[in-house]
């Protein structure tokens, strides 16, 4: 009758045992299931933002090449108004 008590609470305990580790392991398992949608989650918001920044970053370029298109514009201009400028004067200095 000792041996089946020994062997009764030993089952008793390895049943327990076994319990409580499955018990921990879905614990576990919803914890780290939480953490990787917090993680999915933050991913996604920095794809978004990356996309944001992707898009500001061509419609920059686009600013600069209208920018310097315009500026090419500017300086020919200028060239042109200098030279006009030049002609005057040089005229001024025949007449006096």
């Amino acid at each position: 009758m000792n041996v089946n008590i020994n062997i009764l609470i030993s089952v008793i305990t390895i049943c327990c045992t076994i319990y409580g580790v499955s018990r921990n392991f879905k614990k576990d398992a919803e914890a780290d299931a939480g953490q990787i949608r917090i993680i999915v989650t933050k991913l996604d918001t920095i794809q978004s933002m990356l996309n944001e920044l992707k898009t500001d970053v061509s419609n920059t370029k686009a600013d600069i090449r209208d920018l310097d298109r315009r500026l090419i514009a500017v300086e020919q201009s200028a060239k042109q108004a200098h030279k006009r400028i030049d002609e005057m004067r040089k005229g001024e200095a025949y007449d006096a």
